[in-house]
């Protein structure tokens, strides 16, 4: 399959990351990716970029965006994780919107959206003020006080005794 093959693909990926850039934060970022001597090239431009936290929202838009794309393939996932290192640093507002981002588009492309985040992290005030009823989302609340609590009865980060 050539470029001019797949451009309807990519013109896509692009055209939703733009949607979900304009979301998160008002105004539409832009996605780069194609191929050069020494290998595929992806790059993101975001109007507020040079902080870590306005990176990770590029890389988590783009995610997005293929998740959504993907929906219309014959053999697909069906789903979409992202661990909580990708809000690190992220400002509280964003991820408070790239949640409910995530949760529109996969209800209404039905597929899933895993977001494993540290409860600590999550931007509560922000979550209330748009309307996400986050703990009506949560399945698994894992944590350290119990060995039942854990991932397979275990507490990562401990060396052991």
């Amino acid at each position: 399959m050539d470029r001019s093959e797949r451009r309807p693909k990519w013109s896509a990926v692009t055209s939703r990351f733009v949607e979900v850039t304009q979301y998160l934060y008002g105004q539409p970022g832009e996605i780069n990716f194609g191929l050069n001597e020494n290998g595929f090239i992806f790059e993101t431009k975001m109007q507020r970029r040079g902080s870590n936290g306005v990176d990770l929202m590029g890389i988590y838009s783009y995610d997005i965006s293929l998740a959504q794309v993907w929906q219309g393939a014959k053999r697909r996932a069906g789903f979409l994780i992202h661990d909580s290192l990708l809000f690190e640093g992220v400002d509280e507002r964003q991820i408070a919107l790239a949640l409910n981002y995530a949760k529109q588009g996969s209800e209404n492309l039905n597929f899933q959206y895993i977001a494993l985040i540290n409860s600590d992290n999550l931007p509560l005030t922000d979550l209330h003020e748009i309307g996400l009823r986050w703990k009506d989302h949560v399945r698994l609340q894992l944590g350290d006080s119990r060995p039942e609590d854990t991932l397979l009865g275990f507490r990562f980060g401990q060396t052991p005794s």
